[in-house]
Order: structure tokens, then C-alpha cells, then sequence
């Protein structure tokens, strides 16, 4: 299940996630690029001089960090309605 889509992201939420990650510039900003403005992957790599293996790695990393993010929220809301 994906838990982020390209271009509908808000800049600061993935700013966020980032912080969860070990993700470096050039590709941080790439993928900011990708989820908040809607840029296609190749068209991110190239301005942001990256490999498209390094963006799909960061691509993959912060979606296993929104999962567990959402699983924290699933958790604390059952916890409220306790």
C-alpha cells in the first residue's frame, strides 16, 4: 500500500518524514520535488543530478516510514476511543 502520492504531498509533512530518515541533498530535495510539486522521476533526477536507483531508494524508505507513521496514528486513535 502506497501511503504518499507524487504531487499532493505537502512540503512540510515531507520535511517531517525526512527527519525519520538518513536521506542526504541532493536526493532530499529531489523527492520533496517528486511528492510536493508532482515532477516525474526522470525529470527530478535530472535537475537534481541523481541516479534514478538513489530516488527509488528514497522513495521506498520514506514509504516504509509513512507506514509506520500511520500505524502510530491507527494506534493512538483506538487508544482515545478506549
Amino acid at each position: 500500500m502506497n501511503y504518499l502520492t507524487p504531487g499532493l504531498e505537502s512540503q512540510p509533512r515531507m520535511l517531517l518524514l525526512l527527519e525519520l530518515t538518513k536521506i542526504e541533498e541532493p536526493v532530499k530535495s529531489a523527492v520533496i520535488d517528486h511528492y510536493s510539486k508532482g515532477f516525474d522521476d526522470k525529470i527530478t533526477c535530472l535537475k537534481h543530478n541523481i541516479q534514478e536507483p538513489a530516488l527509488s531508494r528514497a522513495k521506498k524508505r520514506l514509504e516504509q516510514v509513512a507506514s509506520k507513521v500511520e500505524a502510530i496514528k491507527e494506534h493512538d486513535w483506538q487508544n482515545l476511543n478506549t
